[in-house]
């Protein structure tokens, strides 16, 4: 058995302070407090660090459950390429499948069932659940493309049909024998691996629309069965319920929330969707920590024990901890133990008649416990990147929360008492005025030290623009929560700042002025920031994975193919007649045409 984990490791911050000096252009200093200094005993801040190993493909059977939304506003068209948001959803859904199906021609092929369902303000199963091959995926491909929007949206019939597929004790496979008709044998459901893809692009407009409800609704109902599955929840544009789809992620211990800000770039998402289905190195993963707290951006709490689910192959993360074990001591006092699930796959022959052998994939949950200790020379460990990393990550929580709960009350037209609304409007202003406070230091600071151009610094000063840029606005909860999600679980995938604030990011965050004396040599030109989707947390086998995700994309429905281009070596030689025959219409062509000029020698 291969070990998952190549390296992990604990590191502490060599000084206490809580801030490295920073003069603005006044000369006046700024800081942050990452930790209260009113303690008698001050927090230390540290990180514990996981570098997974490349591991090949998973050989599990699996079992994906798509639930699209196709209410009418599923036919808005994008404006780039004039395609329908259902346009896209089909043809992300088809190219998943398509790489799927490379998976069943392995040997022994791999069992792999899909099903999709749909929903307006009814549910309809256009797929059934079906065996991924061959012979069925014509079938597959047509039944979703005669998927066509209408109507309203029921969330709660989806969420509650979902659930009912997903929480069955019991999958059944079909196996064909040559001499015996199909037939259906039982296989626990321990044995698949199950991933529920749910996509909606909106609001529910029919049915139950209170969040707690719809959330506590599609729990899973049958104990003593925990839910382990993986669950994705897309917000399609930036119309869709943040805040449902955020708690539904959060109440589940493998759930992740995805906000798909442009149509278009659904094929990158998809991508990074499909690589965590097929590469985890690790499942149901658990840190637990001894003399230290350990960081939940879910929640913004610290504590003993985390949850973070899946690990893939190749990644590499980052947790963030806090300690108040002095220094010397923290070499000998402080461990954490990984506890996660590792995935194995046995061949198994079997001989039949004492001449024809079958091969089979035999596949189990092993437990895996890993030993973490602090890094041997903890006087050396500068980790100020990573205190504003933890900054940003609690006023992206902040953001979230408030604009959740700015959005729930206009919904629900809660009537706030005078004295409450003043309290919390009181509150809102001192978190927004504290953000901007701690966006002006770390623009000071990466102007400074040289950083303006620094993919982590450029990223987390993205973060913090976005979160404050949207702060207490209808689409703060989609905007903030999806940033909050990509910096917290490191993702592949990232929105990119709103299209109506994106030269004023540029210009916000190369328009700043510090101390001759404090500021290094001068930056070169600045180039403009590239709004990337992919983040620098992605492996090479997730942009494998998402360059066959987009390999081909939809052509515009206006465009028609162009001609092909001519030769860039091409001459006056290359146009004479082949035959004689040709050389006579030719020559008549010529003469019955007006005059030209003669060409040029290259053409």
């Amino acid at each position: 058995m291969s070990q998952p984990i190549k390296t992990a490791y604990l590191q502490f911050h060599a000084d206490k302070t809580t801030s490295p000096e920073i003069f603005d252009e006044t000369n006046t200093p700024i800081g942050f407090e990452l930790f209260p200094k009113s303690q008698s005993n001050p927090y230390t801040f540290g990180t514990l660090q996981i570098q997974m190993n490349e591991t090949p493909q998973i050989t599990n059977p699996l079992f994906i459950l798509f639930s699209i939304d196709q209410s009418q506003s599923m036919e808005d068209i994008c404006p780039t390429d004039r395609k329908t948001k259902m346009d896209h959803a089909k043809h992300t859904t088809k190219k998943m499948l398509e790489i799927l199906l490379k998976k069943t021609y392995h040997y022994p092929p791999q069992t792999i069932y899909v099903q999709l369902l749909v929903f307006d303000d009814d549910t309809k199963e256009i797929i059934p659940k079906t065996l991924l091959d061959s012979t069925t995926i014509t079938q597959i491909n047509t039944s979703i493309d005669s998927i066509e929007p209408q109507n309203s949206t029921n969330l709660e019939l989806a969420l509650t049909k979902s659930r009912e597929i997903m929480e069955k004790e019991e999958l059944f496979a079909e196996n064909e024998n040559e001499n015996e008709n199909e037939k259906e044998q039982e296989v626990s459901s321990e044995t698949y691996m199950k991933t529920e893809i749910f996509l909606t692009d909106g609001n529910a407009t029919s049915g139950i629309k209170n969040v707690r409800k719809l959330t506590e609704l599609s729990l899973y109902t049958i104990p003593p069965r925990e839910d382990n599955d993986e669950h994705i929840y897309i917000g399609y544009g930036d119309d869709h319920n943040a805040n449902l789809l955020q708690t539904l992620a959060q109440s589940r211990n493998n759930a992740s929330y995805y906000f798909l800000d442009q149509i278009e770039n659904s094929n990158l998402l998809f991508g990074e969707i499909l690589h965590g289905i097929l590469y985890p190195a690790l499942k149901n993963t658990t840190i637990k920590t001894n003399n230290f707290e350990i960081y939940d951006y879910k929640t913004n709490t610290w504590s003993n024990t985390l949850k973070v689910g899946p690990l893939l192959s190749e990644s590499f993360k980052t947790y963030h901890v806090r300690t108040t074990t002095p220094q010397q001591e923290q070499q000998q006092q402080i461990t954490a133990t990984i506890c996660a699930e590792q995935i194995t796959a046995t061949i198994c022959t079997e001989q039949i008649n004492g001449t024809i052998c079958t091969e089979k994939i035999t596949t189990q949950d092993t437990p895996f416990i890993y030993q973490v200790e602090v890094y041997p020379d903890p006087t050396q460990q500068d980790l100020t990147k990573y205190m504003f990393r933890q900054k940003v990550q609690e006023y992206l929580y902040l953001s979230k929360h408030i604009s959740n709960y700015i959005d729930e009350s206009s919904k629900q037209m809660i009537i706030i008492p005078k004295d409450e609304r003043k309290r919390q409007n009181d509150r809102i202003n001192t978190v927004k005025n504290d953000m901007k406070q701690f966006m002006k230091y770390l623009k000071c600071y990466m102007k400074t030290h040289y950083l303006e151009h620094d993919k982590f610094h450029q990223t987390l000063y993205e973060d913090l623009y976005i979160s404050y840029k949207t702060f207490a606005t209808l689409k703060g909860a989609m905007y903030s929560g999806a940033r909050q999600h990509s910096q917290g679980r490191q993702t592949s995938y990232i929105i990119s700042t709103p299209q109506e604030n994106q030269d004023q990011y540029q210009n916000h965050l190369y328009n700043v002025n510090v101390p001759r004396s404090q500021s290094r040599s001068p930056s070169p030109t600045p180039t403009p920031i590239s709004f990337r989707h992919l983040s620098e947390n992605t492996t090479p086998t997730q942009r494998r994975i998402i360059s066959e995700m987009t390999s081909y994309s939809l052509q515009s429905r206006s465009r028609t193919p162009s001609p092909p281009l001519a030769p860039s070596d091409i001459t006056s030689h290359d146009f004479e007649p082949l035959t004689e025959l040709d050389k006579i219409i030719f020559t008549k062509i010529a003469t019955q045409s007006p005059p030209r000029q003669q060409p040029r020698q290259q053409i």
